[in-house]
């Protein structure tokens, strides 16, 4: 059994992620670990009745993936730069000393939404492998409409070194998507359903697959 620890910086993230093998994980007698970075902004509106729906979507979404230990560190969502970094170093670097993962996934470095690229530093300075010796790897996912929208460049762009198999966990990966009403688009913009079933069936075409889910691992401790 290993421990699975998933950051995410918006909801959904994580499902549109690696749904699919966080579901594989919990098959194999994995126990899954889920850290949110950000939830929700008052300064974009967001009342008690906001936070209210988002907390049932998320507790249904939790028994979906059976969440060991979900934390939640309700930082202001687009506004991850706004808060300092020692800050947010000190909260994931004490989420990862308590669950103590053996796998950390979480978004590539190059994701165009602030939040995304802050979440990924932010993760990688908490985990330094000499503070850190229990973590064997830390894997970045692609995120849909976010991954595939940052610019161009040789250094920076998502190669994709993982792919795994996620035919017997597709349906329910998009039955969990679907949770999340309101974060998914009409067709045919990215973050339809139909945008990531074609996602998850050409990356399962890489490896013979009907579906599948793509990384790129960044560490990996022999």
């Amino acid at each position: 059994m290993m421990k699975i620890l998933i950051f995410s910086p918006h909801p959904d993230d994580e499902t549109l992620g690696c749904g699919g093998t966080l579901l594989k994980h919990l098959s194999d007698g994995d126990e899954i670990f889920w850290c949110l970075m950000t939830y929700g902004n008052a300064k974009m509106g967001h009342d008690e009745k906001h936070y209210s729906k988002w907390d049932n979507i998320l507790d249904r979404v939790n028994k979906e993936y059976k969440v060991k230990q979900f934390i939640n560190l309700r930082y202001p969502s687009g506004a991850l730069d706004t808060i300092g970094y020692m800050e947010l170093i000190s909260k994931t670097k004490r989420v990862i000393d308590t669950v103590r993962p053996d796998i950390i996934y979480v978004n590539h470095f190059s994701d165009i939404h602030t939040d995304h690229r802050y979440t990924y530093d932010i993760v990688m300075s908490s985990s330094k492998n000499f503070n850190c010796p229990f973590i064997k790897k830390i894997i970045t996912y692609e995120t849909i409409s976010e991954t595939d929208f940052s610019p161009v460049s040789d250094n920076r762009a998502f190669t994709p070194n993982i792919f795994v198999d996620i035919s017997d966990y597709m349906t329910h990966k998009l039955k969990i998507m679907k949770l999340y009403e309101s974060e998914i688009m009409k067709e045919p913009m990215p973050r339809s359903l139909r945008s990531i079933k074609a996602l998850a069936s050409y990356r399962g075409s890489r490896i013979g697959a009907k579906y599948g889910e793509a990384f790129q691992l960044v560490f990996e401790r022999q």
